[in-house]
């Protein structure tokens, strides 16, 4: 589940290159909303615990808590119509928890927290107004409903509002891993060369085990196809001699797969780490049309994210070229995602290169 795969160090990350304030989870019931607030609420905010937890006892009640106090806010009502949101809101929710939160709103922390924000809270205008108030003057860090609900989306929507939604980090991304050159200047098979405890090759694996809609190693040795099975991976062998080749095979095998757009990762970059390639999903999930390209300083590189919108051109580029052309022709649509250190961007062409990535460790 992304709960699991996502780290406070990454969602830290991506805040951060957002520029946004605030940073809102969201997802299905059961997903791990509440799991990974918890999991990561130091690291974004520096707060032991949440300011407000709202929780509901099935068929009883909606409680609110803050400190030791713990109030009723919602009544089960049976009689109401539907299959959920079958909980009335008590007065509490005005005569205690609104100031309350007007209270949070004035404090000298950084950082509000609270889990979570839900339909009876929706349902109250001051309370509603509550809540812009406190994200006015502070930093709110909130798991949030996921509900078709009007208060609910206008600040899951804000344009200073970092959200993510458990249900779909990777599962609507493909992933192609390009391993197909033939080392011509290494001398050798680059990609299967010890490099710390396993292989380069693994070492990308690795960085790219994360539950993407679909996954595919696009090379021309039976024996990077065959690490794949470790990681589940599907691998296309092919004796294709362009780069442009391997590009259309990756696309033609992820497009089947229902994504919203591709990464393409190198083969033989053995210092990208996964928390990259997570900070990556997250600020796809935020701008899904555009393309996206790590960087460091001013050196531009991959992993590079191209929506669906240039698999056509994709599948159909010059004889021997990559995506950059693309890029080339449209530099309005590119988002530069920063790497942790310059070493995630180097990748191996020479028996030198290896020998200097093999010295160097990531920050």
């Amino acid at each position: 589940m992304p709960a699991k795969m996502l780290t406070g160090e990454s969602i830290k990350r991506f805040l951060k290159i957002s520029g946004r304030r605030h940073l809102f989870i969201t997802g299905s019931k059961g997903i791990g909303k509440t799991t990974l607030f918890n999991k990561i609420l130091s690291d974004i905010t520096g707060l032991s615990k949440p300011n407000i937890i709202t929780f509901a006892v099935p068929e009883k009640a909606v409680y609110f808590r803050c400190g030791s106090q713990t109030v009723k806010i919602g009544d089960y009502c049976a009689d109401i119509p539907g299959k959920s949101n079958k909980m009335k809101i008590n007065i509490n929710i005005e005569n205690i928890c609104v100031p309350v939160l007007n209270e949070l709103s004035c404090s000298k922390e950084e950082w509000t927290a609270i889990d979570e924000i839900g339909y009876i809270e929706a349902e109250n205008l001051k309370y509603c107004n509550a809540i812009l108030k406190i994200m006015d003057s502070k930093r709110l860090f909130a798991v949030i409903r996921k509900q078709d609900i009007p208060f609910l989306n206008e600040i899951k929507n804000r344009k200073d509002v970092c959200l993510i939604d458990l249900d779909n980090v990777f599962n609507q991304i493909g992933c192609v891993i390009m391993a197909s050159g033939q080392g011509k200047r290494f001398g050798s098979n680059k990609l299967l060369v010890k490099f710390g405890d396993c292989s380069v090759l693994e070492n990308t694996l690795k960085a790219v085990n994360l539950p993407f809609g679909a996954r595919v190693l696009v090379t021309r040795y039976n024996e990077a196809a065959k690490l794949c099975e470790k990681y589940n991976i599907k691998a296309v062998v092919h004796n294709f001699p362009y780069r442009s080749d391997t590009v259309r095979i990756g696309i033609k095998e992820v497009e089947k797969a229902e994504i919203k757009g591709c990464i393409f990762f190198q083969g033989d970059q053995p210092l990208l780490s996964r928390e990259t390639a997570e900070v990556m999903s997250l600020m796809i999930n935020m701008h899904p049309d555009k393309i996206h390209r790590l960087f460091f300083d001013v050196q531009q590189g991959t992993p590079v994210y191209f929506p669906a919108k240039y698999f056509e051109t994709l599948k159909n580029l010059p004889q021997g070229k990559g995506g950059n052309c693309i890029i080339k022709e449209n530099p309005d649509d590119v988002v530069l995602v920063p790497a942790k250190n310059q070493w995630e961007l180097k990748d191996i062409d020479t028996p030198f290169d290896l020998e200097i990535l093999i010295t160097k460790k990531p920050d």
